[in-house]
């Protein structure tokens, strides 16, 4: 395994608190100078900061891909990243043991205003904990497999491709995209005529999902990567199409010309799935894709004009 990758695994795998993200912020800023690369700051709240690397202003294209890691949901989860109808169900599935849950309570408790409130308390307290509890211990695909692509890029990248691409951490996805709606902001013009590729969770899985919104499949740049994809990705299992054949909900959604990618499981019926991710069990690690994808970046950045 490349050193970076397991510096970022074995010392900054947890990037929840602000004291853990700072520590990573650090390890970033130490690794970007070492290869000749400047770091941008966008602070857009107390601990709210996403990471530039490249000139917004200037590049042909960004990559990016979320630093902050989720709290540990407890719970299996299987996130379908296919059409409408899989991505409905897998989304309710969580929700059938809690309901479980909330019955048994409601049979526990005679009294039913006590009841209520029981239950009510439960749910409160599981949403804190989806949003703001404790930190999931282990996050090699969600989302330090994107965060190690983009590290592999800055080390790897030719210096004559380096103006072509923008690099960009997003902080605070796990709450709701929040970095990357601060960032659109703050480079609007930029956001909307540049491609923004996303990655995340691109570590556990053999098929490769592009999920390509309508900005991003008639802009210029998608030919360069349609060129890129078949040289590099040949024998490969993968999947390029619309948001809404894989309906992938991270960060590239924010943007006209957004392109999100992932590497799923495929299940029977339900087709693309990812698994693991949010709970303690996210501890699988493909390097072989990182280093498929970083082929891939580095061929289609080679073809922009």
């Amino acid at each position: 395994m490349r050193p970076t990758i397991k510096t970022v695994l074995d010392r900054y795998g947890v990037r929840k608190s602000p004291a853990q993200k700072k520590a990573f912020r650090e390890f970033l800023i130490s690794h970007s100078q070492t290869h000749d690369y400047e770091i941008l700051f966008q602070k857009y709240a107390k601990n709210g900061h996403n990471l530039i690397i490249g000139d917004p202003a200037s590049a042909q294209i960004f990559l990016t891909a979320h630093y902050d890691t989720p709290p540990d949901f407890f719970m299996p989860i299987v996130a379908s990243v296919g059409g409408i109808v899989p991505f409905t169900i897998s989304q309710l599935i969580p929700v059938i043991p809690l309901l479980a849950i909330l019955a048994i309570l409601g049979r526990l408790i005679e009294n039913r205003l006590a009841a209520n409130i029981v239950r009510e308390i439960f749910l409160l307290g599981l949403l804190g904990q989806m949003m703001f509890g404790v930190a999931n211990k282990n996050n090699a695909n969600d989302n330090t497999s994107g965060v190690a692509l983009l590290l592999i890029l800055l080390e790897d990248l030719p210096k004559e491709l380096r103006d072509k691409a923008c690099f960009v951490f997003f902080d605070d996805e796990e709450k709701g995209l929040i970095g990357s709606a601060k960032f659109k902001w703050a480079y609007k013009m930029e956001a909307q005529k540049v491609p923004v590729i996303n990655f995340d969770c691109i570590a556990h899985g053999k098929q490769f999902i592009f999920s390509a919104k309508k900005g991003f499949r008639t802009s210029r740049a998608n030919q360069s990567f349609q060129e890129a994809l078949e040289k590099t990705f040949q024998g490969k299992d993968y999947s390029f199409g619309t948001a809404w054949r894989h309906i992938y909900t991270s960060d590239q959604l924010h943007f006209k010309k957004g392109l999100g990618v992932a590497a799923a499981h495929r299940l029977p019926f339900i087709g693309p799935v990812l698994n693991r991710i949010h709970t303690r069990r996210d501890v699988m690690f493909d390097e072989e894709n990182i280093e498929a994808l970083k082929e891939l970046l580095t061929a289609f950045i080679s073809k922009l004009d």
